[in-house]
């Protein structure tokens, strides 16, 4: 083999193995950027089936991540006067969203912890591909953990909807509520 030959053979393998690290560390970089969707229980004192719809963007060596948590809320109606409350009546759901907006993040390894006091953490699993949500909040005393997966359009007004069905079927007849969205 001629010495040209070799050199030529040298700067394929090495440019082979310089595109596959570049590809190998643009892919592990990004596995949280993204839309992702969870579901889980929320509320008090009553729980009720809430969405976690969580943002997270690249920004540097860093991320922010945006959190929402959407559910459906019983809550006294406008109007309402002290023997409405004392017998639950003239109650009505309002869909309620609490969030968590522009959350500074760091990575390492497959966890994402943002830099709050009560921090949230997302894992990545690549076993199938989501995340692993845990955080703790004032009302609850252990911590919260919700698997989220990639968004699908139109995830969560379809979640609205159904959890809305959900709630009309379980509802007392005798005490019918009203939806305000």
């Amino acid at each position: 083999m001629t010495i040209r030959k070799f050199c030529k053979t040298l700067a394929v393998i090495l440019s082979g193995v310089l595109l596959m690290a570049f590809l190998g560390g643009c892919g592990s970089s990004e596995k949280f950027a993204g839309h992702w969707i969870g579901y889980g229980k929320d509320g008090y004192p009553k729980e009720t089936d809430c969405i976690y719809d969580v943002t997270i963007e690249k920004n540097g060596k860093g991320y922010i991540v945006n959190m929402d948590e959407s559910r459906w809320k019983l809550e006294q109606a406008p109007g309402s006067t002290w023997k409405d409350v004392m017998n639950n009546t003239n109650e009505q759901y309002v869909w309620t969203t609490k969030k968590n907006d522009n959350l500074a993040a760091s990575a390492k390894e497959n966890t994402l912890s943002t830099t709050t006091e009560s921090p949230i953490r997302l894992t990545y699993m690549e076993k199938d591909d989501t995340l692993q949500l845990v955080y703790s909040d004032s009302l609850h005393m252990q911590p919260i953990k919700v698997t989220l997966h990639k968004a699908k359009d139109g995830e969560t007004d379809e979640f609205k909807n159904k959890s809305k069905d959900d709630l009309t079927k379980a509802m007392d007849p005798s005490n019918p509520r009203q939806f305000k969205d």
